[in-house]
């Protein structure tokens, strides 16, 4: 292998390859879990029926432990937030 070699990336493909190096580095946790409030406030809605729809349609993964305890996972949360972010000009 040649050392030099140039290799050319663009700004945005250098900004995923960072987030992924980053993402492997980082020590790996176990998904947390909030309760119903909890997921409303980070997600910044009020109304139960929003939280129900989302969790319908499979765009929040849920636990069940019991009849009346619902948990969110917050990485599906924060996933479903940068989902839906815009980036500036």
């Amino acid at each position: 292998m040649n050392k030099d070699q140039i290799i050319i990336l663009h700004k945005d493909d250098l900004e995923v390859l960072l987030k992924e190096l980053l993402n492997q580095l980082a020590p790996q946790k176990a998904d947390e879990w909030v309760i119903e409030p909890v997921a409303m406030k980070m997600l910044g809605i009020k109304s139960k029926s929003h939280l129900w729809s989302l969790r319908s349609k499979g765009l929040l993964e849920f636990s069940q432990p019991s009849r009346k305890i619902i948990l969110y996972s917050t990485a599906s949360i924060k996933s479903y937030i940068e989902s839906h972010s815009h980036k500036t000009f």
